[in-house]
């Protein structure tokens, strides 16, 4: 007997196949939904490591009279590395100059206060993490997992320097000792991570909202991160439609003895 019979094939019906598309709409749209979380819960970490950092740092002047990394008495503390360029264990340093700013090694594979700036923190015990105090090989400014906190976006990093004015393609103000995160790289955390509305929404929850103002504010400024159209357009806004990544940023003069300007 042939059990075969042709007539018992039969397609999807609307029902069944709108059945099918409900499913993949929903698991298509949870998935969204989930990464939709996870940069939400990123943004709200860039936010507590902020707070985390920026809190240390103060205490540790109130404590140590000085800024760490810059502190001119460190191996009186945690020892000598043998400076500039011989590392010692996770706790021996080198000294900074005591001028208050927080500045960059003089070359590739040395301490300088850019790094030591994270050791001297761990090594108060007022930050987690151990770090090294010594640049990476590529150049002075060479931030590596080992010298230098990571942030919970993709590859990013903090960095702590001091700058004056004259950013290029950056609004014009003194920066002074600034914290500030953005995509880990040889040349230091600058490639651009946040879109302009995460950048917003990071400024507006902890300063006034403005690119331009504020202690928080992003480097080249004078792009698609902000509407700006020179370096002292103090009215500036985010660009907030732009969804594709375009900003660092930098919290500005929250430690030492900088001028603030705005």
């Amino acid at each position: 007997m042939n059990l075969y019979n042709p007539s018992s094939r039969h397609a999807f019906t609307l029902i069944e196949m709108s059945i099918v598309l409900v499913i993949i709409g929903l698991i298509v749209g949870g998935i969204m939904l989930g990464q939709d979380l996870i940069r939400s819960a990123r943004l709200r970490s860039v936010v507590t490591q902020f707070k985390t950092f920026d809190t240390a740092a103060n205490l540790f002047r109130e404590q140590y009279g000085q800024l760490p990394g810059d502190m001119y008495n460190a191996t009186d503390y945690w020892g000598s590395a043998g400076c500039p360029t011989t590392a010692g264990n996770r706790f021996e340093t080198c000294n900074g100059d005591g001028d208050f700013n927080i500045e960059i090694p003089a070359a590739a594979s040395q301490f300088g206060e850019r790094f030591t700036f994270w050791q001297h923190l761990s090594n108060a015990g007022l930050i987690e993490g151990r770090y090294t105090g010594i640049t990476g090989p590529a150049n002075q400014q060479d931030h590596t997992l080992a010298n230098s906190p990571s942030g919970n976006f993709p590859s990013s990093a903090w960095s702590a320097v001091f700058r004056g004015a004259g950013i290029s393609n950056t609004f014009d103000r003194i920066y002074g000792n600034s914290l500030y995160i953005g995509g880990r790289q040889a040349g230091g955390p600058n490639i651009r991570i946040f879109t302009p509305k995460e950048a917003w929404e990071i400024d507006q929850k902890l300063d006034d909202g403005m690119p331009a103002t504020g202690f928080i504010t992003p480097i080249n400024s004078i792009d698609n991160c902000t509407n700006a159209t020179s370096t002292t357009h103090w009215s500036a806004e985010y660009e907030i439609t732009t969804t594709s990544p375009e900003c660092t940023l930098h919290f500005v003069n929250r430690f030492g003895d900088a001028a603030k300007v705005r």
